[in-house]
């Protein structure tokens, strides 16, 4: 019934979704949406996904530095964990990239696919907050619409908590790795039994994700995780203001920035499959209160989407087309 329940909810989401697009397109001028896809530089669109994919390959960086402490020392492989991951969501629901990633790495280095996973969690972690600090700093530094300067207030609210939760456990982790004793064998698996009840497993398994989430925490990783992040961010804006540029959306790079972190706070919140539509709306609006045409504004925000989605899907599926069949075919 639960399920009945979030499934009828789901839909008259959708629903609501696709009357508001509606409606928002009637005010859209399309034939200079149009004109700007046509008439769009080359040049800057390819600079664009070069930054697009330098940014991925960054937070490969990033996510290699935990896997570091998963017991996974191969930064190539990493990096085509992130790829094949990033663009598996594109295509698989449910946000499953992130288990292909998990099982493709555990399988290929021989690590527990718990830790693995313990490292995935605390790389989308440490990317959220960098998110967060973001919105909530940016009303302090320039000047934003009415709408993200009260979202930078909620993702400083936000942001307080997470840290009050979570600087008392990571101390506590780190105060544990320093008591000398037998510590938990990085690359072995699970010891849970054959026959064991599934509850048994799963405790288990749980276990030792938590184990493994204390081991791999620790100041000297979250600190230049938290810097790599800001530097895969920072690629993430030229690629925005890059492709603004090629539409000839005379953007300021505050207004990229403002749009930048818009549309990311919609993916919290998916309404349409990729956010489709929902992107372009958010885009467009928040142009318009830097005075931009809307028309215009929602090329460019087209162009940011499949510059983000297509080479990458492309990539992910060239590096690992098995691991796309499987996890469909798991779903």
């Amino acid at each position: 019934m639960k399920a009945h329940t979030r499934h009828v909810l789901r839909g008259a989401l959708l629903v609501v979704a696709v009357l508001l697009l509606a409606r928002f397109a009637r005010s859209v001028d399309w034939r200079e949406t149009w004109h700007a896809l046509r008439s769009a530089s080359v040049p800057l669109l390819l600079v664009a996904t070069v930054a697009n994919l330098a940014s991925l390959l960054v937070r490969g960086a990033r996510w290699a530095l935990f896997l570091r402490g998963a017991g996974v020392h191969d930064l190539p492989l990493a990096l085509r964990g992130a790829v094949v991951g990033s663009g598996l969501n594109n295509v698989l629901p449910a946000s499953g990239g992130e288990a292909a990633r998990v099982l493709m790495i555990a399988r290929q280095a021989g690590v527990a696919r718990s830790r693995v996973a313990a490292s995935v969690v605390l790389d989308r972690g440490v990317d959220a907050v960098t998110f967060l600090a973001l919105l909530a700093l940016a009303p302090h530094v320039v000047p934003l619409p009415g709408l993200l300067q009260r979202w930078g207030r909620t993702a400083g609210v936000i942001l307080a908590v997470l840290l009050v939760v979570l600087v008392p456990l990571l101390v506590r982790a780190s105060r544990r790795r320093m008591v000398p004793g037998p510590l938990a064998r990085e690359s072995a698996p699970e010891a849970i039994p054959e026959g064991a009840p599934l509850m048994a497993r799963v405790r288990a398994t749980l276990a030792q994700f938590g184990r493994s989430l204390g081991e791999i925490a620790g100041l000297r990783r979250l600190a230049p995780g938290f810097a790599i992040s800001l530097a895969s961010w920072s690629l993430q804006l030229a690629t925005y203001h890059l492709i603004a540029r090629a539409a000839g959306l005379p953007a300021s790079p505050v207004a990229s920035g403002a749009a930048m972190l818009a549309v990311n706070v919609a993916f919290f919140f998916p309404v349409t499959p990729g956010n489709v539509g929902v992107f372009q709306v958010i885009y467009a609006l928040v142009m318009s209160a830097f005075g931009l045409p809307q028309g215009r504004a929602v090329a460019v925000a087209l162009m940011i989407q499949a510059v983000q989605v297509l080479p990458v899907t492309a990539l992910a599926l060239a590096l690992a087309p098995q691991w796309a069949t499987r996890q469909r075919e798991a779903a």
